[in-house]
């Protein structure tokens, strides 16, 4: 116990009453290498052409409202050429109802490919890769070891603080 105490009271004493200070020396570079860096950069390129591409108009509405009609009108004239007496009736009817039918289909088939051209484009990337300084590594020698110091420039001298405690 008596140990503890005692060797706790040299480090508070050797703290105490100790003194340090720092000096700095310069120390010649023996060379300097520059350092770089790979920076990629994409540059967008927008690629466009015409394309022909096949479009259906459809003629819906207000032609197959027409179609049925004159179908149903054409229809109707055969079928009361046909039939007789109270057949001739049903005869009508029955030519109105199957002509409006065909007339309704006909004109929904009339719709034609129609060509047309349109824009398309697409956009790719081109990367471009080089080498950028990003600064220097500066060598030297002090007291038989070599240090080195990085730097946006190169160094002539590297500063080097030595703290000393007693």
């Amino acid at each position: 116990m008596k140990r503890v105490i005692i060797t706790a009271l040299m480090f508070t004493a050797t703290a105490v009453f100790s003194e340090s200070f720092t000096m700095s020396e310069s120390v010649k570079t023996s060379r300097s290498e520059p350092i770089y860096k790979n920076v990629v950069t994409e540059r967008p390129i927008k690629e466009c052409w015409d394309e022909s591409v096949e479009r259906r108009s459809s003629y819906s509405g207000s032609n197959d409202v027409v179609g049925g009609i004159v179908g149903g009108a054409i229809g109707g004239v055969l079928g009361n050429q046909v039939g007789r007496g109270s057949g001739k009736t049903a005869a009508t009817i029955g030519g109105a109802i199957l002509g409006s039918m065909a007339g309704q289909s006909a004109s929904s088939h009339e719709s034609r490919p129609e060509r047309e051209v349109v824009r398309k484009c697409k956009t790719r990337y081109e990367s471009e890769s080089r080498q950028v300084l990003t600064g220097y590594n500066n060598y030297g020698v002090y007291r038989g070891k070599e240090i080195v110091k990085f730097s946006e420039t190169p160094m002539s001298y590297i500063n080097v603080y030595i703290s000393v405690s007693y």
